[in-house]
């Protein structure tokens, strides 16, 4: 392989005779630290979840749980994990002995597996997922007899960025002991030890719809059937006048009224409004797809109104393939 011009290049046998010796002592430790650049809130102290969504909002991770509740979120979120659970999975020998392959894949099987995946895969969508081991014996092995996820409010990052448990005695986290916890994380980062979540991407255009909904609503029981106009004599007193306006209330539930005879009654359709609903509709459409492009990465495989051409509709499925490969590999490093 032929060197670059610029910038450091160690053959494979300078590379070799660089990382044989015993690393210098100001190659050991880590230069760039927290309490180096100023920003350390001292070994006590939990670390911040730096979530935009949370701090602008002022909520903690337990409003993307309400994000599920929207349809459209919910089945995003059936469809990325189903992605995965649907595959075939099989514990690989590699040079195991065939006893220790045996052992390990009994031990794998006797597990939920399939719960364990779904709870794996929470991580994309809250940036990270604490699962919980319990260890008993089999009469040969300690094996795990439950691997359970545990909720995310419950836990937090501590200036090391190491796992920590909030509990009643310890509010800014305990430590946890080792090959207790396991830990899946979304594009976590020294910066960012909780991970990135999915559904921070899905909070705008979700409180967007459903506004939309909610005036749509309004819009179509003001418009969405005929107004019935009542007329009456000057002179008609209030109570009069309120009671001709009860008659025609409950004219528009059941279709009668009974009315003086000195009182009339028209009927005037709501007409040219179809555009201003059409408003509404075109606002639930584009949230929809901005929460599709979050969650799937694109939109194609979850709108079925959507069209395009073929080479599109692969493009998009090669996209919804490359998530799901990463999703994969999350949970096969998680076991």
């Amino acid at each position: 392989m032929k060197k670059p011009s610029t910038g450091i290049w160690l053959t494979a046998n300078e590379f070799y005779a660089f990382s044989s010796r015993k690393a210098p002592p100001n190659l050991r430790d880590s230069i760039a630290t927290r309490a180096r650049a100023g920003e350390s809130y001292g070994l006590d102290w939990d670390l911040p979840n730096p979530d935009i969504i949370l701090r602008k909002t002022g909520n903690d991770i337990t409003v993307y749980d309400n994000l599920l509740i929207d349809s459209h979120v919910g089945a995003d979120v059936i469809s990325r994990k189903g992605g995965v659970k649907s595959l075939d999975w099989s514990v690989d020998r590699e040079s195991s002995p065939a006893r220790v392959h045996e052992a390990v894949d009994d031990m794998i099987r006797a597990l939920p597996v399939d719960v364990i995946i779904g709870e794996i895969l929470n991580a994309p969508l809250y940036g990270f997922q604490p699962l919980e081991v319990t260890w008993s014996t089999d009469g040969r092995f300690v094996v795990p007899a439950a691997v359970e996820g545990k909720p995310q409010r419950w836990f937090t990052f501590d200036q090391r960025n190491q796992l920590r448990f909030k509990s009643i005695h310890q509010a800014n986290g305990e430590e946890l002991p080792p090959m207790k916890f396991l830990l899946a994380r979304h594009d976590a980062t020294y910066d960012n030890p909780y991970g990135f979540p999915l559904l921070s991407r899905c909070f705008w255009p979700v409180a967007f719809k459903k506004g939309g909904f909610k005036f749509w609503v309004q819009f179509t029981e003001k418009y969405g059937g005929a107004f019935a106009i009542g007329k009456h004599p000057r002179g008609l007193g209030e109570g009069e006048v309120a009671a001709l306006a009860d008659m025609l209330e409950a004219m528009i539930q059941s279709a009668v009224a009974v009315i003086p005879d000195d009182s009339q009654v028209e009927i005037k359709e709501a007409g040219g409004k179809g555009e201003s609903a059409d408003i509404y509709e075109r606002l639930i459409k584009i949230s929809n797809a901005e929460i599709s492009k979050a969650l799937l990465g694109q939109t194609l495989t979850t709108e079925a109104g959507d069209r395009g051409s073929f080479s599109l509709g692969k493009v998009h499925g090669d996209i919804r393939t490359e998530i799901i490969d990463g999703d994969k590999r999350l949970m096969c490093t998680v076991f």
